[in-house]
């Protein structure tokens, strides 16, 4: 009974081919609608039997290589399945192995690394040492030098008391100097007569802000002398300070000015530009002498007393702003003997203007001014 239903079933599945090829046995055709009834005559029974067994056999053989062909198929794609899977691990392996050593290889870099590296790097500029051009550095100590100030060691100095001191010359060779505020623990005060007169090296200075008072001749002589730098704080200008810094082209006196000497800027050839500052209010006799390239001058109000031949045969002077707080003429030697006028010599100046705020021309004021021409008198004086 089983042997005739596996017939069957194999009928229905060669029913199914012959749709597409016709089934032969041996030289019989089997008649296919007798295979879709299921009525084989009974002599041919044995033969359909014969073959349906024959079938199912290579149908049983074929399915046993198929499943053996498929059980190693997929065996096979296990085996490279795992292969694959061998390799990827082995690749990611291999890569994270690689990361690793370029983890390891390349330094890490802390925040903190970073701050060192930046401290350090800038304690290194901060100790380079300066260029050949560069000023000593100073902190204002004894033996302790800043960037604006010259070696203390180039300085001969006098103490004042226990706190202040006094320069008293200068001993060093540079053309360049920045006067030190402070040697040996005490502060600058002054700059005594003569410290650097006569120097032909010198051509710029430079006042600390401690400086009060300067001496006599302190740069006279100084021939080379081109930039002056004053303070403010500075109080008076010494008599002949300046005198003969024929190099000397320009001059600013700071609001704190009070006086200038006599003598202080006589013989300065060059000196074609001088700024005085509201503040200052006395010039001495002969203070500008022979000052030859000066053209014109503007005189503060703040000035209340100008000496005889304050500005003595400034030959180019054609122009002058008087002082409106100008009420005193001193003689030429403070002896009430020899007076005469600030701007003797200045044969160029031909016209003057009395300011608006004067209210009377000094006594002479204009004695012995040959070339002047004219005299204008503002209203109010």
């Amino acid at each position: 009974m089983d042997l005739k239903r596996r017939a069957i079933a194999m009928l229905l599945v060669v029913s199914m081919l012959v749709s597409t090829c016709p089934i032969y046995t041996g030289a019989t055709e089997l008649p296919q609608k007798d295979v879709f009834a299921g009525t084989v005559p009974s002599e041919e029974k044995t033969s359909v039997e014969i073959d349906s067994r024959a079938d199912t056999g290579t149908n049983e053989n074929s399915n046993i290589e198929k499943s053996t062909a498929d059980k190693n198929s997929t065996e096979s794609s296990e085996n490279t399945l795992e292969t694959n899977t061998n390799v990827t691990e082995k690749t990611t392996e291999s890569t994270l192995s690689n990361a690793d050593t370029k983890e390891t290889t390349e330094p890490t870099v802390s925040n903190t690394d970073k701050k060192e590296a930046k401290e350090t790097t800038e304690a290194i500029v901060e100790t380079t040492p300066p260029q050949q051009n560069e000023l000593p550095t100073n902190s204002g100590k004894a033996g302790i030098q800043t960037a604006s100030e010259t070696d203390v060691a180039d300085f001969t100095h006098t103490v004042l008391n226990g706190t202040y001191c006094q320069i008293t010359a200068y001993t060093g060779t540079n053309a360049t100097v920045r006067i030190p505020s402070e040697i040996d623990g005490y502060i600058v005060q002054s700059i005594g007569d003569n410290a650097f007169k006569d120097n032909t090296t010198l051509t710029t200075v430079v006042f600390p802000e401690s400086i009060e008072t300067i001496g006599s001749n302190v740069f006279n002589g100084c021939t080379n002398l081109i930039d002056v730098q004053l303070n403010h704080g500075l109080t008076n200008i010494g008599n002949s300070t300046f005198q003969g810094c024929t190099s000397l082209v320009s001059i600013t006196l700071p609001s704190s000015i009070k006086s200038v000497g006599g003598y202080a800027f006589s013989e300065c050839t060059a000196l074609s530009e001088v700024n005085l500052s509201e503040g200052l209010t006395t010039i001495y006799a002969y203070a500008f002498q022979n000052c030859t390239s000066l053209e014109r001058i503007d005189l503060p109000d703040s000035i209340t007393t100008m000496a005889a031949g304050a500005f003595d045969n400034c030959t180019k002077l054609s122009e002058v702003k008087l002082p409106a707080g100008w009420t005193t003429v001193l003689d030429r030697y403070n002896s009430s003997t020899y007076y005469s006028s600030p701007f003797d010599g200045c044969s160029s100046l031909t016209k003057v203007t009395i300011p608006e705020k004067m209210e009377a021309i000094p006594k002479y004021a204009f004695q012995y001014l040959i070339d002047l021409k004219e005299v204008v008198l503002s209203e109010g004086v």
